[in-house]
């Protein structure tokens, strides 16, 4: 049975938030286990600004935008294609990724601290324990780094295999720029499945729910919350990328519908694995904390029950008493996925899908937009 933080001595109370505040501070630092954010939020960091804030996202913005571009200008210029080099198309494109690096930081900060509440409700220190040993080896640039390299290097293959060469060869830098968005979406893709495998780590230990609907307790309710605004900012990350390669890949029409495919396929993945897989988690931790509340009541109902007629005034008190929480928990919701939040996570996969229907059915209309 789990303990409750009231039982629990000072010590191990202040273990566990110790435990919970260094995974939640670490785990809300995505610099932390992701590179390319490393590099823009470290660097922004280092200068003593915070990136959430307006000063934050006017640097994220100026320090992605002008990597998007400097990389491959660079790379332009040093292989003698700079007068050929579509420097309009990687502006576009750099502005775009500016633009989304300026804005999705502190909405995806807040998802990610409200995502942890549940983490901050473990009463186990053990437990809690090898989550963070779990996290820092496996959310780690040494880890995501190769990985997204490995994925961007196979993409990237992929790719260069389909491009129409006799329609419209591509520069040295352009390849540069869609490596780097490959890159990403190894990166965000990565963290999200890694995000839904821990979750089966979750379930193993005991949390401070609230006994009469374990459902309906502050912090679970906060990190359901949290879980749908990810699910919505994979979304708009997959949308932006998606838009990235249309621009990016304008003229090798078949190209770019397949690779709008292949992401939308990613963005679907990615969701089940970081939204649903911590959902049924959650359902299986409420499952057991009322089994554990239930356990106890029913044991004390069975033993009042079986000398009904014997009982004292205030044992008769008492079977009523417990038979009436008994029921309030038995009809306490257990449904982490009410039909409210299935229409969100749905949604999360409505503007990427529309772009990609858009971009197979308007191709032209649609790029003439970014043209």
């Amino acid at each position: 049975m789990a303990i409750r933080s009231s039982q629990r001595s000072e010590v191990d109370n202040a273990r566990l938030r110790g435990l919970a505040a260094a995974y939640t501070e670490r785990h809300t630092g995505m610099e932390n286990y992701v590179l390319s954010w490393k590099i823009a939020f470290g660097a922004i960091r280092r200068l003593g600004i915070d990136p959430r804030g307006p000063r934050g996202r006017v640097a994220n913005l100026v320090l992605v935008a002008a990597l998007l571009f400097g990389v491959p200008a660079a790379v332009a210029a040093a292989t003698g294609e700079w007068s050929a080099a579509p420097l309009r198309t990687w502006a576009l494109v750099a502005a775009l990724f500016g633009v989304l690096g300026a804005v999705i930081y502190a909405p995806l900060h807040a998802a990610i601290d409200d995502f942890l509440a549940l983490h901050r409700l473990m009463a186990d220190v053990a437990g809690l324990e090898r989550l963070v040993a779990w996290e820092r080896r496996w959310f780690s640039v040494r880890v995501s780094a190769p990985v997204a390299s490995m994925f961007a290097a196979a993409m990237l293959g992929l790719l260069l295999a389909r491009v129409d060469q006799s329609r419209a060869p591509l520069d040295t830098g352009t390849v540069v720029v869609a490596a780097m968005l490959i890159y990403e979406v190894g990166e965000v893709l990565f963290t999200v499945i890694m995000l839904g495998i821990e979750s089966r780590l979750l379930d193993r230990y005991d949390y401070d729910l609230f006994r009469l609907s374990p459902i309906d307790s502050v912090g679970l309710q906060r990190s359901m919350r949290g879980s749908n605004r990810l699910g919505l900012l994979v979304g708009l990350v997959a949308t932006t990328i998606i838009v990235g390669f249309l621009v990016l890949l304008s003229d090798q029409a078949m190209l770019v519908g397949q690779i709008a495919l292949a992401l939308l396929a990613l963005a679907y993945v990615a969701t089940a694995f970081g939204v649903l897989l911590p959902r049924l988690a959650m359902k299986r931790i409420v499952l057991a904390e009322k089994e554990r509340e239930l356990a106890p009541l029913q044991e004390r109902l069975d033993e009042l029950a079986g000398r009904l007629r014997g009982l004292t005034v205030d044992e008769e008190k008492e079977l009523v008493r417990l038979r009436d929480m008994h029921e309030h928990i038995l009809r306490s919701g257990e449904s982490v996925l009410p039909l409210s939040s299935v229409g969100q996570l749905v949604s999360s996969l409505i503007i990427p899908t529309i772009t990609v229907a858009l971009s197979q059915a308007g191709r032209e209309f649609i790029l003439r937009l970014f043209r």
